[in-house]
């Protein structure tokens, strides 16, 4: 392959499921992780964030909620972004090291009853050594919120 740099579309979408007490008044939403371009011969992971994020109306209450992300393509949790036939590894990580993966036990995070934005840190990484075919990777992932 004669290309230093790919440049991809590597991006994570996710379908947002909430299941929420009734009157709890809150909202949620998700931000996508976009790497952005990818460098084939780099021996450097490509780090990228996305965020978590919830608004409850104001009633003096925290909700605790569990922030729970699918495999996506994968029905592990070794998750990988397609292009036609081709896999690129990535995953997501409850922390800024990138040392415990997002899986099936969830995140927890604390909606206060504020009527203000709240946000989780999502941190994505795609793994260094992939040599992969010029193309838009992408993956889709469920997120079910759970109180």
């Amino acid at each position: 392959m004669n290309f230093k740099k790919i440049l991809l579309s590597l991006l994570i979408s996710f379908l947002i499921i909430a299941t929420a007490k009734a009157g709890t008044g809150c909202s949620f939403g998700v931000g996508s992780v976009n790497f952005g371009s990818y460098d084939i011969l780099s021996n450097r992971p490509n780090d990228s964030v996305g965020s978590v994020d919830c608004q409850c109306s104001k009633d003096k209450k925290n909700y605790s909620v569990n922030v729970v992300f699918s495999g996506g393509n994968s029905p592990t949790y070794d998750r990988y972004m397609l292009f036609q036939n081709e896999k690129l590894l990535y995953n997501l990580f409850v922390d800024y090291n990138r040392q415990l993966i997002w899986g099936s036990n969830g995140q927890n995070m604390i909606c206060p009853g504020d009527d203000l934005p709240h946000s989780l840190v999502v941190y994505g990484r795609i793994f260094p050594g992939q040599n992969i075919s010029v193309g838009p990777y992408t993956d889709s992932l469920m997120v079910t919120f759970l109180f």
